[in-house]
């Protein structure tokens, strides 16, 4: 999944969970689920975030594939396992979050002898959903993820606004996914009309009208990645009232798609040119 100019915001959601939930009954920091991780374009990076901030958190995260590359950079990130936990699941979303609602449900049924820094499973804080883009997958994984979810999560869901708005793309069609446990096409028989990622979420928000879209106050020159999600909010959240109107909230999410000076870096375009080597500056502003 990449949309990163939502790092900041979240990272600073997450800073202050703690303090605006100081009872929160499952753990002493934010709990996070990721579905499609890929590369780690946002995993990284949103980890990175947490642990500057010095962040108590509980990261989980599922993929039919597991980079080594991602492995690797997540074991050179200097944490402390105790209160920095991660945990990477192989496999179809449309199989691991039934597995996470059994785990949940199995502790919540031993939950008086569970103290809250041992918990393993909770429910999640923020959910970043961004695997295969088909109505289908996105459904039923909001269908499902309910069932982790309280009044307090943010349901973060890419693609929202882009060419898989209203079209399906199946990983499983896609040329070097054909060993991986990637769903395919005729896996929703009962969806045959129903196409795309925006559909899914809005036919979501007609079966689960407790949900609501968070009417971002969109930068005047706003990233391109940043619009293409949407983060959806329960009705009895805490911010609720302030989540409808962005007038209310926007001084708070002040970094989304901002850029700081720490993110300037220098680009050399090295060419051969009469058998010479020229190299070109060009300063780029990520």
């Amino acid at each position: 999944m990449a949309y990163h100019s939502f790092i900041p915001f979240l990272g600073e959601y997450c800073e202050n969970f703690k303090r605006s939930h100081p009872h929160h009954p499952y753990h002493v920091g934010p709990s996070i689920l990721e579905i499609g991780i890929d590369l780690g374009q946002t995993m990284i990076p949103l980890i990175t975030d947490l642990l500057l901030r010095n962040i108590e958190f509980r990261y989980d995260a599922a993929d039919i594939v597991l980079h080594e590359s991602v492995i690797g950079m997540l074991g050179m990130l200097k944490r402390d396992q105790a209160k920095h936990r991660i945990r990477l699941y192989d496999g179809n979303s449309l199989v691991v979050i039934p597995q996470l609602i059994h785990d949940l449900r199995k502790q919540d049924n031993n939950i008086a002898d569970v103290k809250p820094s041992d918990s393993t499973s909770a429910p999640y804080d923020i959910i970043l959903i961004d695997g295969d883009h088909n109505y289908g997958t996105v459904y039923n994984e909001l269908r499902l993820l309910v069932n982790l979810s309280t009044t307090l999560t943010l349901l973060v869901i890419d693609d929202y606004n882009t060419r898989y708005a209203t079209n399906d793309m199946f990983y499983h069609s896609r040329p070097g996914y054909e060993k991986y446990d990637a769903t395919p096409p005729n896996a929703f028989k009962l969806h045959e009309t129903q196409k795309g990622v925006k559909t899914a979420v809005d036919d979501f928000l007609c079966s689960f009208p407790d949900w609501r879209i968070l009417n971002w106050p969109w930068p005047e020159n706003h990233d391109v990645d940043i619009s293409d999600a949407v983060i959806l909010y329960h009705a009895q959240h805490p911010m609720a009232d302030r989540f409808a109107d962005p007038q209310h909230y926007c001084h708070l999410y002040k970094t989304v798609g901002a850029r700081t000076d720490h993110t300037t870096i220098e680009l050399y375009k090295v060419s051969n040119l009469n058998n010479s080597l020229v190299y070109k500056n060009r300063p780029t502003d990520l």
